[in-house]
């Protein structure tokens, strides 16, 4: 993107803080170290994935 331009990445950081909420309630109701924090935001994302492309076959 251009300098000083952010606006032009909106949708790629509105899907980055969609994963990282995801991510954050999985984690929420555990009582897991932080080390397990990259482990929740892939997980996140690939349920993120799945569920899109179910949607798509309904």
């Amino acid at each position: 993107t251009v300098s000083y331009s952010s606006f032009q990445n909106g949708m790629a950081e509105w899907m980055h803080r969609t994963v990282q909420e995801k991510a954050r309630v999985l984690l929420m109701p555990t009582e897991l170290p932080e080390q397990f924090w990259p482990e929740a935001v892939v997980t996140a994302d690939l349920l993120s994935i799945v569920l899109y492309h179910l949607s798509l076959t309904f």
